[in-house]
Formats: structure tokens, C-alpha cells, sequence
């Protein structure tokens, strides 16, 4: 998605650019079932239905609205099952995409090495940084205890820039992709980690805020009911085990300071919880 195809060199055509009412309709489509109007969540198992046949770029094929504004181009998402589950990331090692010489593994049908797992929400454990800068929209590279290696892009979460890198052995997860330009040897490089976001201690998904209780993404009415059931007071501890969430600010009590922290936070049905809100 894109608001000012046009303006791409070579390839806009100036007639391709949203107006600022028609963009934000466009985001409001696609984080809202059509049939329930549901505004997606993490969790939400759907589909993604293409209307164009994308367009191929850097060693794979995009859905994407083929850099035109055309409806007849727009891609849909539908809810298939809402809560359905969070991704349980595939736990794989740098060996099973580089070989010994740290040159990607390449197969051609697929079944092994770094073509395999393109797409895929990974886990690589035990890494350390090498090189690169740390922030939003950054790139690291990381490496084993071998010396393999692999490009780490950060993403547009914020905890790039509330938190410094993790420091020694680590585990990193993210979206395994590949960005390869070299059409010579049949695209068979280019493949790197996208992280999305880091809590400070965890590379994640994205980030819950600390009143998203349930963590459904937005911090709303659901979340007010369980605060408003956890109040104790000033220096009085909660009884519930369920209610230590509660106690936003760690002073081991739920009480108008945490409240405080929960109106900042508040966003209702239709927002998502800020993630700077906490």
C-alpha cells in the first residue's frame, strides 16, 4: 500500500496518488473485516484475497496494488476466525540457511534452506551482534558461534528507540524475507531477518502496552472492567494473582496512579493502544 505511487521514479504515473480522505479510507478497508466490519486484532486468523496478480520484485512476488490507485487492483483481507491464535514462531539455526563458507543454502524445490523458510515468523537462538546501527527502520547483523551471519532489519516499532540493543547471546525473532537484486544467478541470495519490535528484553511481534491487560490490542472497555475490579487502594496489596497487571506503576498496589496511567492509555473499540502510552 501506498499513498503516492506517482511520485515513484520511472515507474509513477501522476494520476496514481490517493488524496488524504481517500487514504484514510483506504487504511480504514483494510483493518476492518468487510462482512463484520471487526477491526483486526492480534490474533485474527484471515485472508489475504488479491484482485491483481501483484508484481514480482527482489526474488519474490508481492500482493500489492501493482503501484496504481485502481480499484480494480485492491487487495482485500477477510476475517476467518477472530482470536483464532498469536503465530508460534519456527525455531531454526543460521547452519540450516548458510553453508560452512556462511553462503546462503539455496534449494530449488524448496523442502531445505533459506528459500524454505522465506516468509516464515522464525526464532534464531544463541546470536550476537557484529555490526550495524540500532534503531527504528535500522540494520545489524548477526551471528553464531560459527561465524555465520545474516542481515537483522529492524522495523518501525518503538522499542528500537525506548530501549539499547540486547548485549552478548541472544535469541532474535522475526519474518524471514529475502531482498535480492542479482537476476544473474536466479535470485538465489539476498535473504535477511525482519524484526519487528523489542520490549527490552525480548525481540517481539509488537509490544503490549502495559493497560492492554488482555492484549488485544487496544486498551478499552474490557480492560477498563478488570482495572475497575482490581482498585484496592492506596498501599493495599490485591488479594488476586490476576490483578498484579494492575499494578502498572509497581508499587504494589492498584490505586489513581495506575488509573492515571490507564486514561492516558485508553483508546476505546475502534483504536489501537498507543505504544508510547506506558
Amino acid at each position: 500500500m501506498g499513498q503516492y505511487y506517482g511520485h515513484l521514479p520511472f515507474i509513477g504515473n501522476p494520476a496514481d496518488v490517493y488524496t488524504d480522505a481517500q487514504w484514510r479510507a483506504e487504511l480504514d478497508r483494510l483493518n476492518h473485516d468487510p462482512v463484520t466490519g471487526r477491526m483486526f486484532r492480534p490474533g485474527d486468523l484471515v485472508e489475504v484475497r488479491a484482485r491483481a496478480p501483484g508484481l514480482f520484485h527482489d526474488g519474490k512476488t508481492n500482493i500489492n496494488e501493482q503501484h496504481t490507485v485502481d480499484p480494480q487492483a485492491n487487495f482485500d483481507v477477510v476475517l476467518l476466525q477472530a482470536g483464532y491464535a498469536v503465530p508460534a514462531p519456527q525455531t531454526i539455526t543460521l547452519a540450516e540457511v548458510k553453508d560452512a563458507s556462511d553462503q546462503f543454502i539455496f534449494d530449488a524445490t524448496r523442502i531445505t534452506g533459506a528459500e524454505h523458510y522465506e516468509s516464515t515468523l522464525v526464532k534464531i537462538p544463541n546470536v550476537h551482534f557484529t555490526a550495524g546501527t540500532w534503531g527504528p527502520n535500522q540494520q545489524m547483523t548477526i551471528a553464531d558461534e560459527t561465524g555465520r551471519t545474516l542481515p537483522l532489519l529492524l522495523g518501525l516499532g518503538s522499542g528500537f528507540s525506548r530501549y539499547g540493543p540486547p548485549t552478548g547471546t541472544f535469541d532474535v525473532l522475526g519474518v524471514f524475507d529475502q531482498e535480492d537484486d542479482n537476476e544473474v544467478d536466479g535470485f538465489k541470495g539476498g535473504y535477511l531477518l525482519w524484526a519487528m519490535d523489542y520490549d527490552g528484553t525480548d525481540f517481539v511481534l509488537y509490544r503490549y502496552v502495559k493497560p492492554d491487560f488482555d492484549h488485544s490490542g487496544t486498551v478499552d472497555i474490557a480492560d477498563y472492567n478488570h482495572l475497575v475490579a482490581c482498585l484496592s487502594g492506596p498501599s493495599v496489596l490485591p488479594t488476586d494473582p490476576t490483578c498484579l497487571n494492575a499494578d502498572m506503576d509497581g508499587d504494589g498496589d492498584v490505586d489513581q496512579a495506575d488509573f492515571g496511567v490507564f486514561q492516558r492509555c485508553f483508546a476505546g473499540s475502534s483504536g489501537l493502544a498507543d505504544p508510547n502510552c506506558d
